[in-house]
């Protein structure tokens, strides 16, 4: 397939992500999500999304976006880590959790429930279970995944004159320096139960 613009790739990062609940969004939730302000110019990179083969939409209706080239994991949901590390074994895996992905992402996930309110002024909340796609390091204002203190956590990563911290968003919680923790990914979507 052709090779995606910017705005394009936000767009379908978007669609993807929102596919986990099944509920496609509206042209002004796309324009909100991805900080395109023209819902003209979302439907203008909807067209060129279904021309190239990425989504199917139906027509005259609106929320009927079909994502074509996606697939269904089963992300680990992981209750702890090993002590070299890793993550994956079967003594840490408390269940799977389905998220959809591009078909051509060869990235890894894995999943865990948030077990404290350190993040609730950006709304995650104790049981919320965070998807994260595994990677060494994240950028700057990016959601972190990672060990400190034995135990998994999300942060947001917050580069200063000083250095690199992991900031939580509660005033009752501490920062904590990178040099501090470990990290194991970046947190990309988040699912909650009712």
């Amino acid at each position: 397939m052709k090779k995606l613009n910017p705005s394009q790739e936000k767009i379908l990062a978007y669609l993807l992500e929102r596919a986990q609940n099944s509920i496609p969004p509206s042209v002004r939730e796309i324009c909100k999500a991805t900080g395109l302000k023209s819902t003209s110019t979302v439907h203008t990179h909807l067209k060129a999304l279904e021309k190239l083969g990425y989504i199917s939409r139906e027509s005259g209706l609106n929320r009927a976006i079909h994502i074509s080239s996606s697939k269904s994991l089963q992300i680990p949901i992981i209750n702890n880590f090993l002590p070299n590390g890793g993550l994956a074994s079967p003594n840490n895996i408390e269940g799977y959790i389905p998220f959809n992905v591009s078909s051509d992402n060869k990235k890894e996930f894995f999943a865990f429930h948030v077990l404290d309110n350190s993040m609730k002024n950006s709304f995650i909340l104790p049981q919320d279970i965070i998807i994260v796609e595994k990677s060494s390091k994240t950028s700057d204002s990016e959601l972190a995944a990672i060990i400190y203190e034995n135990k998994l956590i999300v942060r947001k990563m917050v580069k200063l004159s000083s250095g690199s911290y992991l900031f939580p968003e509660n005033p009752d919680y501490d920062k904590i320096e990178l040099k501090d923790c470990k990290i194991v990914g970046k947190a990309i979507s988040l699912v909650r139960n009712f």
